[in-house]
């Protein structure tokens, strides 16, 4: 039954096989003439792409030629008159104009003390001083000596006098007066607490148990330690740093001010000023630290470096350039007068030179050549010490054929 199946329907009318034979052709006929097609617009686009390149190579292909110049070494020497009065270079005397700046600059800055000094005093105080003696009043010169009980001396400053015994009630009190003394000597130990006093001047006479004296308070203000003292050296460098300070701060302001208008700026055409110093100690006095103050007015004469290039390049023959990266001053000013504003300057320089090189005939002589010719022919010039060729696109073997598409360039850095 399974093969009767397959036999009935591998069995097709002739009718409906013509139809089935009829569209297997179509189909193959549309097969062959869409590949047909397919590859015609492959070969469209390539074409178009090749024709696209070929215009984009022609029209806008672009080249740039470095060259390096042969150079060589030159030096001279050349004196320069720098005047303010002048308002333009003169080539033919070597004056250039002059030009003043100016800056004024204060400073205030703390020292040490770098001496030591003893800081002392003596100790005071009262004391009560008895006569016991008589009724007459007893006289003590100036500097009397009176010894505590333990042993401390004191001094009364001035001559004193102690009033006599007295009669109060029937009866004899000791004449007495307060005074002021001072102790022998500087110390803490001479701050002694209330005690008695004799005089050692009236030992081995009657007056000396008949005179006594004794405090009530303890002396005061006795003391003696080392002290930080300012020294005339500690001034000097004071002043000799804060001015070289103010010098330093001074000179970078107005080099700033040189550099940023284009001018030379010489320490030898600079005048300093001192307007004021002071110091909060004076020599000699006792403390830790000092201040010390200056002001300093600078004045700076100077001059364009564009002048001294154009100096320099009017000694330089006509068929020559200079390559301005390479020049080298050395300067020695003669002559300053801040007055008139004039100076005298003696330039030695060393520049490199390269031969007048006309790019616009290069870049006419290499329209539409082979890199190689061009390359050979540009290097054949003894002017020129090498050559480097770079253009776009990569693939094109020759050089544009416009001239606004090639640029010629003079590179001193090019390797060879």
């Amino acid at each position: 039954m399974a093969f009767e199946r397959r036999k009935m329907i591998d069995i097709i009318p002739p009718r409906q096989r013509e139809e089935v034979l009829l569209m297997k052709e179509r189909k193959s006929s549309n097969y062959f003439q869409n590949k047909k097609k397919g590859k015609k617009i492959i070969l469209c686009g390539i074409v178009l792409l090749a024709a696209l390149l070929f215009v984009y190579s022609s029209f806008f292909a672009k080249a740039e030629i470095y060259i390096k110049p042969v150079m060589h070494k030159f030096g001279s020497q050349i004196e320069i008159i720098v005047d303010k009065k002048a308002n333009q270079i003169d080539l033919s005397k070597n004056i250039v104009p002059g030009f003043i700046l100016e800056e004024s600059n204060s400073l205030t800055k703390t020292f040490s003390a770098s001496g030591k000094s003893i800081d002392e005093k003596k100790a005071e105080g009262i004391i009560r001083v008895y006569n016991n003696y008589s009724t007459f009043s007893q006289a003590f010169r100036a500097q009397t000596r009176f010894m505590a009980a333990s042993g401390e001396i004191f001094r009364t400053p001035t001559r004193v006098v102690i009033p006599g015994k007295k009669i109060e009630k029937g009866k004899e009190v000791p004449g007495y007066k307060d005074i002021r003394v001072i102790a022998d000597q500087p110390g803490e130990e001479y701050n002694i607490g209330p005690t008695t006093f004799s005089i050692p001047g009236l030992v081995g006479t009657p007056l000396y148990t008949k005179f006594y004296a004794e405090s009530f308070e303890p002396m005061k203000g006795g003391y003696r330690k080392e002290k930080p003292q300012v020294t005339e050296e500690d001034i000097q460098k004071a002043q000799e740093e804060v001015l070289e300070t103010l010098r330093l701060e001074g000179k970078k302001v107005l080099q700033k001010k040189a550099d940023d208008n284009g001018f030379v700026f010489l320490d030898q055409a600079l005048f300093e000023q001192i307007q004021s110093t002071s110091s909060s100690a004076n020599i000699g006095e006792m403390v830790d630290n000092f201040d010390f103050s200056g002001k300093m007015s600078l004045t700076a004469l100077v001059f364009r470096e564009k002048d001294i290039e154009k100096i320099i390049a009017n000694k330089i023959e006509e068929n020559e350039r200079i390559y301005l990266e390479s020049l080298n001053y050395h300067w020695e000013v003669e002559k300053v007068d801040f007055k008139k504003g004039k100076m005298i300057v003696n330039l030695k320089f060393s520049v490199d030179l390269y031969p007048n090189i006309n790019l616009k005939e290069i870049k006419s002589n290499v329209l539409d050549k082979n890199i190689l010719d061009a390359k050979q022919m540009i290097i054949d010039d003894e002017r020129v010490y090498n050559v480097e060729i770079k253009i776009k696109p990569f693939w094109r073997k020759k050089l544009p054929s416009r001239l606004n598409n090639i640029k010629v360039r003079i590179n001193f850095g090019l390797e060879g």
